[in-house]
């Protein structure tokens, strides 16, 4: 296996030679320790678009992620006004097509329509600001920034709740439950003007269950989602819809769902003095009992910002953690869950098939390859410009 890892190793950095800065291999944060070693950029998935947007003489990507964040880079370093200033597009390649997020899949186009139509019979939806994650669709995004919504990042969901709520009456929060409450209870709203919208999708039911079985989420829920589903209004009374300033799409990441308020007190037990941060993609109870919860990056700033032999309990993505604990040796650095909390949708990204896609690439007939619709485009792209407008 290490002489397989060492030629595959070997062909990749043959590739990145010969093409310089006309190749740029991003890598998230998640992506396995090999793959991080051949990335030219490493960082969350908001960061690694823009990044790529940004490179002038690039004319290919190679996106070690997962779906939604290729699609990004793609109509980023495609827009309009940056094909204006090169002779042809950016190949943009995601080296496994299967790699998804059921985050992202749990917010269908065709379902949350369904639901903004729903709405519209009830309330005024020209009062709703529709505000969806960056994990999420181009489609979900283009739906969106049609309807001079946002999108937003983990780190700046407070910025874009805050102008969304100067310009409209309410806000739908898209497709993740849980950084739209611990943002909306941050910022004041409260839980009776907070309305979670129920819609049962293969993905979420599928997910939902998943979790019951490893008892991170109680016995029964995926029955209660897919009853309150059936119901009118999302599972809602017409008096919570017209009181709610907030409405939460149900989604939630699979991994980050897997922490519970056990494995704090737990950690607590176990490490008196020690801190916890965690990841605001994870549940209400548990962001709010630890001492700190923020992106990916707010994570590794607060670790790397800390006093050398400080404790500290990690809760979000394993293969992060591990990273961390490499990087700051002389910190105690715990996964804050004795689970292996794991994206397996990250881990679809191999060397070998890193490998395979530069090769593709090399011999002219690219494999991977992402593209997303100007019809789409062009709507998503509104939503990740208003976005940067908050910051």
């Amino acid at each position: 296996m290490e002489n397989e890892f060492q030629i595959l190793a070997e062909k990749i950095e043959a590739i990145r030679t010969k093409w310089g800065n006309r190749l740029c291999i991003l890598g998230h944060f998640y992506q396995r320790p090999e793959i991080l070693a051949h990335a030219d950029v490493v960082g969350d998935s908001f960061k690694l678009s823009k990044e790529a947007a940004q490179r002038d003489g690039c004319d290919a990507i190679v996106f070690c992620g997962v779906h939604f964040m290729a699609e990004t880079a793609d109509m980023l370093a495609n827009a309009p006004h940056r094909l204006a200033q090169r002779e042809k597009p950016v190949e943009v390649l995601l080296p496994d097509l299967d790699a998804g997020c059921p985050m992202a899949d749990m917010a269908t186009f065709h379902g949350v329509e369904a639901a903004w139509n729903e709405m519209a019979e009830e309330i005024d939806v020209n009062d709703i600001a529709p505000i969806t994650y960056v994990n999420s669709s181009a489609a979900i995004k283009a739906f969106c920034g049609k309807r001079g919504g946002f999108c937003c990042t983990s780190s700046n969901a407070d910025k874009v709740l805050r102008r969304a709520f100067s310009e409209k009456k309410r806000v739908l929060f898209l497709p993740d439950e849980h950084l739209g409450e611990n943002t909306a209870v941050r910022f004041g709203i409260p839980d009776e003007e907070i309305l979670f919208w129920h819609h049962p999708n293969s993905t979420m039911l599928e997910m939902t269950s998943r979790l019951e079985e490893f008892a991170f989420l109680p016995r029964g829920t995926a029955k209660e989602i897919a009853e309150k589903g059936k119901l009118p209004l999302g599972g809602n009374t017409l008096e919570a819809l017209r009181r709610a300033k907030i409405i939460l799409w149900k989604g939630f990441c699979p991994v980050h769902q897997q922490f519970m308020p056990r494995h704090l007190a737990k950690f607590r037990d176990d490490h008196p003095g020690g801190r916890i941060v965690v990841h605001p993609e994870c549940r209400r109870d548990v962001v709010f009992a630890a001492d700190e919860a923020g992106s990916t990056k707010r994570i590794l700033d607060v670790i790397a910002g800390s006093e050398p032999g400080s404790v500290w309990g990690v809760g979000t993505e394993r293969r992060f953690v591990e990273s961390a604990k490499n990087a700051y040796s002389d910190r105690k650095i715990c996964p804050l869950s004795p689970e292996e909390p794991l994206c397996p949708n990250m881990a679809k990204i191999t060397l070998a098939r890193l490998c395979r896609t530069l090769v593709s690439l090399d011999e002219g007939e690219p494999i991977g390859r992402i593209s997303v619709d100007e019809s789409v485009a062009a709507g998503a792209r509104l939503a990740l410009e208003r976005m940067l407008e908050c910051e």
